[in-house]
């Protein structure tokens, strides 16, 4: 149900999962959109989750590593890093 609702019924080229290696659902997304997925992993979770998820897919999709208010470069609490 997800796969044709998610790239045909609704029309979606593409999926950007927020913290799907900390829920353990990566493959949802990966399954249906292939190389089309973004993920983004948040830095008020344990970094070893992005370290995870650039091992695990790193190769085939991007991985962005970021903080989650999305603060600007240069300013407390910014974190940015992909793979």
């Amino acid at each position: 149900m997800f796969a044709l609702f998610g790239t045909v019924s609704a029309g979606f080229d593409f999926a950007v999962a927020e913290e799907c290696q900390v829920y353990n659902e990566c493959s949802s997304y990966t399954n249906v959109y292939g190389a089309s997925v973004l993920e983004i992993e948040y830095s008020d979770n344990k970094k070893s989750y992005y370290t995870a998820a650039c091992s695990a897919r790193g190769a085939a999709i991007p991985v962005i590593y970021r903080d989650r208010n999305v603060v600007p470069k240069g300013s407390s609490g910014y974190t940015y890093a992909s793979c």
